[in-house]
């Protein structure tokens, strides 16, 4: 499953397996909070939405994709533009 928590400090992405008992950190932009992740439909991806921390920034909530499957450090999410 795919969760955001705020355990950090600010929204970030984390993956877990049912029958573990910690979750794993997935995503993580220290100028950016994600939230609302969903797995797609085979589950090798996780699809959410990211926003700038700072109120004042220009930057634009955008719709975002990171493989759930990889290495130990938190990936580096794409972007999805309209």
């Amino acid at each position: 499953m795919v969760l955001f928590s705020n355990r950090n400090g600010r929204a970030e992405i984390f993956k877990q397996q049912i029958d573990q008992p910690t979750a794993e950190l997935l995503v993580s932009d220290p100028a950016r909070e994600e939230v609302a992740p969903r797995l797609g439909p085979d589950g090798s991806e996780a699809f959410f939405v990211s926003y700038p921390v700072e109120e004042s920034s220009s930057g634009i909530p955008r719709l975002m994709g990171v493989p759930t499957a990889g290495t130990d450090t938190p990936a580096s999410a794409r972007s999805f533009r309209h």
